[in-house]
C-alpha cells in the first residue's frame, strides 16, 4: 500500500466549480447579465425594503452570499435563484427581466 503525504503548496486542488469562475475567464456578455440579475435583486430587495439580513430569514441565503450576486461578485446557482425570488416575493422570471 502506497501512502502519499502532501505538503499544502503540492497538493491537488480541486477545479474551479461554475460559480468560482474568474471573472477574466467570462465573456463580457456574462459579466454584463450576472451584473444586471444582481441589480434587480438589490432594486426589488429595496423596493420591498428588506436588508440582506432579513432577507438571508426569508430565503436561507446567507446575507454575504447575497451581497456577492447583488454586486455581480458571483454567479447565481438555480436553487439560490429559486430561494431569492421565494423570499423576495416574485416569480424567478422577474429576475431576469423586468415588468
Amino acid at each position: 500500500m502506497k501512502i502519499t503525504i502532501y505538503s499544502w503548496s503540492t497538493r491537488p486542488r480541486p477545479p474551479l466549480s461554475v460559480s468560482r469562475v474568474p471573472d477574466n475567464d467570462l465573456p463580457a456578455r456574462l459579466r454584463q447579465q450576472r451584473w444586471e440579475v444582481g441589480a434587480r435583486i438589490r432594486a426589488i430587495r429595496t423596493e420591498r425594503a428588506l436588508s440582506q439580513l432579513q432577507l438571508q430569514e426569508r430565503c436561507g441565503v446567507d446575507n454575504k452570499t447575497i451581497s456577492r450576486y447583488e454586486n455581480g461578485m458571483r454567479n447565481i446557482g438555480i436553487d439560490d435563484l429559486a430561494r431569492l425570488a421565494d423570499g423576495l416575493g416574485v416569480p424567478v422570471w422577474r429576475l431576469f427581466r423586468d415588468e
